[in-house]
């Protein structure tokens, strides 16, 4: 066991006396730590910070003696039990000694110190302090085993009474068993019975809802048929005459375009011109119907080069190219190609379409990462239009502009919130009037 470090306090106002006290103990003593005090307060103070094994304390002080700081060492409960040793060269009376003992003083010496008889108190002190420090440790732990022992005790015996009450309300809970198990037993022969009714019910219900899905399933199969034919129909049917009407419109400025005066050759052109957008709106909503239907054909798309080529092949259309097209860094998705390229496609039209009246064009498509999900966004500085007809926006046959400002069937964007839907992605759209419009969408995570 490591041997203990002894601590010695000495409280005397002559620093030499200190000095004198500190060289015979640690002589003795080696490794021994000594502080001196030069008043009864400091000594008091220090005893708080730092409980000494030892105090030797001089009687002749200022401001405060050895017989009160004595006094006020064993009232206190933290250092009472701290030996105290008090040291005088002028009061060796017996009523001297009566007083330090009063005090609470454990030993009294007179000046000059006889060094042995000094060593010796010191020693007998500090076997008294160790058996005190063995004894309060004692004392300690037998209080905490009674106040352990008289904890369970306590314990004990509530948990007794709580036991014996708990027999008594079990008692009379078995009775009142004993008469509810006779009325539990009919309640499941009851309750067997209905259950046994029920299942059969379910089985029925479930039979009858077997059919009802085999109906409903043959009716949906022969709905998408009609549909189809329908489509062919509207395909086929719709686009001969308009055709012909776009035909016989174009013979009669070819012919007799000479022979109509203005007025007329306007109207000609006006029917030619409905009869495009008629067969232009026909394609669309064929594509919109068929999309759903149509099977995904998932494929890593680098989305870069598919906007540079969907751009590419829109601008030649464009008479004023003068457009800042700007590409930013767009991750790679995962998705249908054709109908990505249907989406960038439209969305790159309208943003062309939007940006004509501008002065200066900028389209900008780039990517944003929020919360972990790759945003795409087509941003114009276009004509824009107000939020309040947001969610307009992406039904069919929508428009927020009139077909005289700006072409189109309103079908675009109905077609691309589709895609992106079976892509189980989202779109959504912020604009201002004037200052144009962004349209963000995401994809499906690889």
């Amino acid at each position: 066991m490591k041997k203990k470090t002894v601590h010695f306090l000495g409280i005397d106002d002559n620093p030499d006396n200190l000095v004198v006290l500190k060289a015979i103990l640690q002589e003795t003593y080696p490794g021994s730590i000594f502080t001196g005090a030069l008043s009864g307060k400091e000594g008091i103070q220090y005893c708080h910070d730092q409980i000494p094994d030892v105090i030797l304390l001089d009687i002749i002080m200022p401001v405060m003696d050895g017989f009160e700081v004595c006094a006020r060492i064993k009232t206190d409960d933290l250092i009472r039990h701290t030996p105290v040793i008090m040291l005088t060269a002028a009061q060796t009376t017996s009523e001297s000694r009566i007083r330090a003992l009063k005090a609470g003083a454990d030993a009294f010496l007179a000046k000059p110190i006889d060094n042995a008889e000094l060593l010796a108190q010191v020693t007998a002190m500090l076997r008294l302090k160790a058996w005190e420090d063995e004894r309060l440790t004692e004392n300690e732990r037998l209080e905490d085993l009674i106040r352990q022992r008289t904890i369970d005790l306590e314990r004990e015996l509530s948990e007794r009474k709580k036991a014996e009450k708990e027999l008594q309300v079990s008692i009379s809970a078995l009775e009142k068993s004993k008469r509810a198990a006779l009325n539990l037993m009919e309640d499941l022969k009851k309750e067997m019975d209905e259950r046994k009714q029920a299942e059969k019910a379910v089985k029925m219900l479930n039979e009858e809802l077997e059919q009802r899905v085999m109906f409903r399933t043959a009716q949906l199969e022969a709905s998408n048929k009609e549909l189809e034919a329908f489509s062919y129909s509207v395909s086929h049917d719709l686009r001969a005459p308009l055709r012909a009407i776009n035909g016989f419109a174009k013979i009669l400025l070819d012919d007799y375009g000479t022979s109509l005066d203005e007025e007329g050759v306007r109207l000609l052109n006006i029917l030619r011109d409905n009869a495009r957008n008629l067969s232009t709106l026909i394609d669309d909503l064929l594509a919109f119907s068929r999309l759903q239907r149509q099977e995904l054909q998932k494929n890593k798309i680098d989305m870069t080069l598919l906007v540079d080529e969907v751009y590419q092949e829109m601008i030649i259309l464009e008479t004023d190219a003068a457009i800042d097209f700007k590409i930013g860094d767009l991750p790679q998705a995962t998705g249908d190609i054709s109908m990505i390229r249907q989406v960038w496609r439209n969305l790159i039209s309208n943003a062309i379409k939007f940006t004509q009246p501008k002065a200066s064009r900028i389209i900008e498509i780039g990517a944003q990462n929020q919360e972990g999900t790759v945003v795409y966004y087509v941003k114009d500085n276009g004509v824009g239009f107000d939020m309040k007809y947001a969610t307009r926006i992406f039904g069919v046959f929508q428009r927020l502009h009139t077909a005289e400002q700006f072409e189109g069937t309103g079908v675009g964007l109905a077609l691309v919130q589709r895609i992106i839907n079976r892509h189980s992605g989202r779109i959504w759209t912020e604009a201002v009037p004037g200052e144009g419009a962004v349209f963000y969408f995401t994809v499906e995570a690889d």
